[in-house]
């Protein structure tokens, strides 16, 4: 994230956690599935933005699913940026 100029997510465990069923290891392996995730999305993310011209329906699905997967996990910070 700090190479796109953002700072780390700010972490809300409590959104996470109604979003897992009160299931803290769901919560737990989410989040980290999210962040094992965020580089190879960030550069399909970047790709689609750079191509001439810009795939926009590849842009708005790699966004729509960081979008959902920050909220799932409670990365408020990070819906915010996309939102």
């Amino acid at each position: 994230l700090r190479a796109v100029g953002l700072a780390p997510p700010a972490w809300d465990a409590q959104r996470a956690l109604e979003a897992a069923n009160g299931q803290a290891a769901i919560a737990h392996s989410l989040r980290r599935l999210m962040l094992a995730e965020l580089p190879a999305q960030r550069a399909a993310l970047k790709q689609a933005a750079s191509s001439q011209p810009t795939d926009v329906p590849t842009v708005d699905a790699l966004l729509h699913t960081l979008l959902g997967a920050a909220r799932l996990t409670g990365a408020l910070a990070l819906a915010a940026h996309i939102d």
